[in-house]
């Protein structure tokens, strides 16, 4: 017996019409035990992860995540520095934004990250850092941003900055063609849908030799590492429960033996 129905109104589900996952074909049909297999793993999927009820529960995660384990020298008075991480449809599918820096900036020449940069004297706190920043670099009105909440703060790799991540709704990005970047910071900016970032054939992970083990994720010819693969890693376990279920894990060396 096969497994597909028709979907009368499928125009009226916009989450199931454009997304590959569920194998809508031509003739209308779709695979309903793909869709139960996927309700099942967790409470969180593609149709609710942006509603009120995850919002909630998200908000009162945010300031609790765990935070990867990282092995950073102590510094006397580093500097706040404070990103946005933008929440967005493209398409109907829920999908995370990302800018790629450019090769004129001074560090960081050309890796994907996420919109941000240092706290001004100005700025009231490091939400308004967060936001202003986004602006000025690819030109995302603050108003067009619902703010969710923070992560806790991770240092920079020296230890001299901290960065406090603020997880922000941005609502339709189907044509980010239309966001103005400031060439001087940045090269170019991409969505990817949390289903794809969240599929463990994109997911992979770097173990360092001073004991610590951080996640990539790949990107076609874009990898997402360093601090930003962190703090993907840290939101998606706490925004897509289920539906993300990479588990970072550090293998001890094997020792040799001694002759």
């Amino acid at each position: 017996m096969s497994s597909f129905v028709i979907l009368k109104n499928i125009s009226r589900i916009p989450m199931l019409r454009n997304t590959s996952l569920f194998k809508v074909n031509t003739a209308g049909y779709i695979n309903i035990k793909l869709v139960t297999q996927y309700r099942n793993l967790s409470n969180v999927n593609p149709e609710n992860i942006f509603s009120n009820e995850n919002k909630s529960r998200v908000e009162k995660q945010l300031s609790s995540v765990q935070r990867v384990k990282t092995v950073v020298p102590y510094q006397e008075n580093p500097k706040d520095a404070a990103v946005l991480m933008p929440l967005c449809y493209v398409n109907y599918e829920p999908s995370l934004l990302f800018m790629v820096r450019s090769w004129k900036v001074p560090v960081h020449k050309g890796e994907v990250c996420f919109p941000g940069g240092m706290k001004d004297n100005g700025d009231l706190d490091l939400c308004q850092t967060a936001l202003r920043e986004t602006f000025e670099e690819i030109g995302l009105q603050s108003e067009s941003v619902n703010i969710w909440g923070k992560m806790p703060k991770i240092p920079s790799k020296d230890g001299k900055i901290e960065v406090t991540p603020y997880l922000g709704f941005c609502g339709d990005m189907d044509n980010i063609s239309k966001l103005v970047l400031d060439e001087s910071e940045v090269d170019a900016v991409f969505t990817r849908t949390i289903t794809s970032l969240c599929d463990p054939v994109n997911v992979r992970s770097t173990q360092f030799t001073n004991g610590y083990t951080l996640p990539v994720f790949l990107s076609g010819e874009l990898r997402i590492w360093g601090m930003t693969a962190v703090l993907l890693h840290q939101l998606l376990t706490v925004l897509a429960p289920g539906m993300y279920n990479f588990k970072l894990r550090h293998n001890q060396p094997i020792k040799s033996k001694s002759s």
